[in-house]
């Protein structure tokens, strides 16, 4: 692998695209994850004609066009002294659909001063240099010497069923690695070039003369990243090699599921498909859930109450993966113990 050619990719246009490696939607993993995978693309000699993936693609949305988004996880809140919020649950997905939001939320985005994602993606620079230091193995490392000959071959037999091979592979780590597995039907929709709910927001903000500006910074998303040993990244590894190869011998697509669940609108679908895709997942994983949503979770939450307070009298958005909102460890349940009003929006009558 060339790894001053990759050095020379732009990274941020991958914060565009998204992750859903199992249900932990989060900004970082999609910027890390896709990185990898169009590394893995641009480099794959077997990859299909970008033309029949664009006709596929503009085929699909063309049918997604036609329905709007009638229950999107978009939630009022009210503080103890006169602080006015909105949440809105994001899925790192580009969709034509964004358009179709409410008009009345559209509107209320609109009259925000301030809108927050999870990161803020104009720290590209910043960006850039912690991404690189942990999707790239050094010191001679690799990904074969890491992971031993047995779960590296098994990696490459299932890489060969999607047409590609392990070596394009060879110079990241595990971690980005299986990130990177579930996303591998999807690399049309990744490609696109059309932006996920996230930037989408961000960037209309923007574009009005919005403030815009992230709640974590890069690095706590890389430590929750990578929390583990590499043992337990092996381990994560070929559970998440042996799931997809399970479910996609069912006629099962994580993506598609986790992407219906979505719209749906119902809380208790999202938590029900997470999860499911949890089922049998070893004891190390539960704790990489701790880190990635529970513990981020907390964090978001006392960060939106840190910031209501400093100023009680703007309008303040918060746009976060809408993993991160459900839940009784959710920051809606957070924010409401805090003695937060916290009342959704557009909710299906089955919601619960």
């Amino acid at each position: 692998m060339n790894h001053k050619k990759l050095s020379q990719l732009n990274l941020v246009q991958f914060s565009k695209t998204l992750f859903h490696r199992s249900s932990l939607n989060t900004f970082i993993l999609s910027v890390l994850s896709v990185f990898a995978l169009q590394s893995l693309w641009l480099n794959d000699s077997v990859a299909k004609p970008k033309a029949e993936q664009t006709t596929r693609l503009d085929q699909a949305q063309q049918k997604a066009q036609k329905a709007a988004v009638p229950h999107p996880f978009f939630w009022d809140v009210k503080g103890p002294n006169g602080e006015i919020a909105h949440l809105m649950g994001t899925v790192h997905v580009p969709d034509e659909r964004w358009a179709l939001l409410p008009k009345d939320l559209l509107a209320d985005l609109d009259r925000a001063d301030v809108v927050y994602g999870e990161l803020d993606l104009t720290e590209k620079n910043t960006m850039n240099t912690e991404i690189m230091k942990v999707a790239l193995l050094s010191n001679g490392q690799t990904l074969e010497k890491l992971i031993g000959e047995r779960l590296y071959q098994k990696l490459d037999r299932y890489l060969q069923t999607k047409g590609k091979s392990v070596a394009f592979m060879n110079g990241f780590h595990p971690k980005i690695v299986e990130m990177t597995l579930g996303l591998l039907d999807v690399m049309p929709l990744l490609l696109s070039g059309k932006p996920v709910l996230d930037e989408w927001l961000l960037q209309r903000a923007k574009n009005a003369g919005i403030r815009t500006a992230g709640v974590e910074t890069i690095q706590e998303q890389v430590n929750a990243l990578f929390f583990g040993t590499i043992e337990d990244a092996k381990t994560s590894l070929e559970f998440t090699i042996d799931t997809l190869s399970k479910k996609e011998a069912q006629g099962i697509k994580p993506f598609e599921v986790l992407f219906k669940a979505y719209f749906t609108g119902e809380e208790a679908q999202v938590l029900k498909t997470i999860e499911d895709e949890l089922k049998g997942a070893p004891a190390s994983q539960f704790k990489a859930i701790e880190q990635l949503l529970t513990v981020r979770n907390h964090r978001m939450a006392d960060r939106i109450i840190e910031r209501l307070k400093q100023a009680p009298k703007q309008r303040q958005v918060f746009a976060f993966g809408v993993a991160h909102f459900v839940g009784d460890e959710g920051v809606v349940s957070l924010l409401r113990k805090q003695g937060f009003t916290v009342n959704r929006r557009y909710a299906p009558k089955t919601n619960n």
